[in-house]
């Protein structure tokens, strides 16, 4: 249990915050090759992590919380913005808004130290009311970091200073627009080329292939969905090379599935509906692969569904589960288990265990967490669930990030669910970003006003390092 205080003048925000936690209980270009994995946690230069699957291997971890929770290292104010930030070396990188200009920040990743910033107008409004920033993680491709904007801003920047090398509007190229909740797709480097799910099908564009040096296009295509918000992600089927996008726009009636492209010359070798009948809904967890077949998943009611595929790339389930429907998070597979937070209505939503070879659910898990909090001096309890969290495998751990703020250092097997530690990092909504760890350091994004502690949202370096005893 925490003890907060909180004076007058942050009362309507902890009531706030106490309610809505009642609420939540070409050949050339591309190279035929295998996928490589990354051995170690020294880079996190995507959304997904080194690996495009929220895993990195076994590391040095702490084997419990200190009492206040883990060390911070360091911190920074930030703006509006659900992007996640990403390291490669000592340089990290930081897509956020600051009024109306979209600021891409290089910080040191050890220190916080600033070493360039780069700003673009812009005057994105979200038609629900969410933050106006980028949803978007920057993307580090050796000397090169790419950023997408809200607005569907793409720009290729220098990563040792910032320069712009090339930018394009992807939503005044290509005739697309706005989704629900602005541009969100997450893009993919592939060889020497960049792939995004745009979105424009009235083009024959839903995904389209830049030169990464030039911005070029390469090759464009899909004339049926829209742009999801999921992250492209790469891999081998029946010892090709492919790229697999989880499409699904603004559309009535709501219309979106699963693409798998060959990346050599955008040949589209295979395509699976799957999407929720509810017309504001979106696709926005990554496709899962496990042994050649990839899981598909969303909410609103839906689930998820396995597909297998034939030498000619025809789709055929293996099985369909209404158990596991991601709504943000990407599930983590573990041999033949996967993790998921299931759901998005508050009340049910669970961390569960599915067995993939049957599609069956393990267990599932709706935690209670209990907080006291004082305010103007009378003491009250505030209780939160899971909500809209983050899953990411560490060896043979876990951490579950919750999305009011709770860390949990985790061992997850097909058989139980067992917490080893768990802490409060602040009282602040909407923590739905993936957070990397790079070399012990865990980067999480504060993306709301903590109103029990009064922190600004900020970017928090906690570090999760085991202490090597002399």
């Amino acid at each position: 249990m925490l003890m907060v205080k909180a004076n007058n003048l942050l009362l309507i925000g902890v009531i706030a915050l106490i309610t809505f936690a009642d609420v939540n209980a070409n050949d050339d270009l591309v190279p035929r090759q295998s996928a490589t994995r990354v051995t170690d946690t020294t880079a996190w230069p995507r959304r997904l992590g080194p690996n495009h699957n929220a895993t990195v291997p076994a590391t040095k971890l702490i084997d419990t919380f200190p009492k206040g929770g883990p060390k911070i290292l360091w911190e920074a104010e930030t703006g509006e913005g659900y992007a996640a930030p990403v390291i490669v070396g000592d340089r990290l990188v930081l897509f956020h808004r600051l009024g109306n200009r979209a600021t891409i920040d290089c910080l040191n990743a050890k220190t916080g130290k600033r070493s360039w910033r780069q700003q673009y107008e812009t005057d994105y409004s979200d038609r629900y009311g969410f933050s106006g920033g980028p949803r978007c993680s920057p993307l580090i491709d050796g000397d090169r970091v790419y950023v997408y904007g809200v607005e569907g801003e793409l720009r290729c920047l220098k990563l040792t200073d910032g320069t712009t090398i090339w930018r394009t509007n992807t939503l005044e190229q290509f005739g697309g627009k706005q989704e629900y909740f602005g541009a969100g797709a997450g893009p993919l480097i592939e060889g020497e080329l960049l792939i995004l799910n745009v979105g424009a099908p009235n083009q024959d564009a839903a995904v389209v292939a830049f030169n990464k040096l030039t911005g070029a296009v390469v090759w464009k295509v899909g004339n049926q969905w829209g742009a999801s918000y999921a992250a492209a992600v790469p891999t081998t089927i029946n010892g090709r090379r492919v790229v697999l996008i989880f499409a699904g726009g603004d559309s009535r009636p709501p219309t979106g599935g699963l693409l798998v492209i060959d990346p050599r010359d955008g040949k589209l070798l295979s395509r699976h509906p799957f999407r929720s009948k509810t017309y504001e809904s979106v696709n926005a967890s990554s496709p899962v692969v496990w042994n050649e077949k990839v899981f598909i998943s969303t909410s609103y009611n839906t689930g998820g569904v396995l597909l297998e595929f034939d030498e000619q790339f025809n789709a055929k389930p293996v099985w369909e589960t209404r158990e596991c429907g991601a709504h943000f998070m990407t599930p983590v597979v573990d041999g033949d288990h996967m993790y998921a937070i299931d759901g998005m209505n508050r009340r049910s939503i669970a961390l569960t265990c599915i067995d993939l070879k049957t599609g069956m659910a393990t267990w599932r898990w709706s935690p209670v967490f209990d907080e006291a909090i004082e305010i103007s001096g009378e003491k009250r309890t505030a209780s939160f669930g899971i909500g809209l969290g983050s899953l990411l495998k560490v060896g043979d751990r876990s951490l579950l990030l919750t999305e009011n703020g709770h860390l949990l250092l985790m061992k997850l097997t097909p058989d139980k669910h067992e917490t080893l530690a768990r802490a409060w990092l602040f009282g602040a909504q909407e923590t739905w970003a993936l957070p990397p760890l790079v070399d012990g350091l865990l980067y999480v994004n504060q993306n709301q006003r903590d109103s029990l502690a009064k922190t600004k949202p900020r970017l928090i370096c906690y570090d999760l390092r085991q202490e090597i005893k002399p």
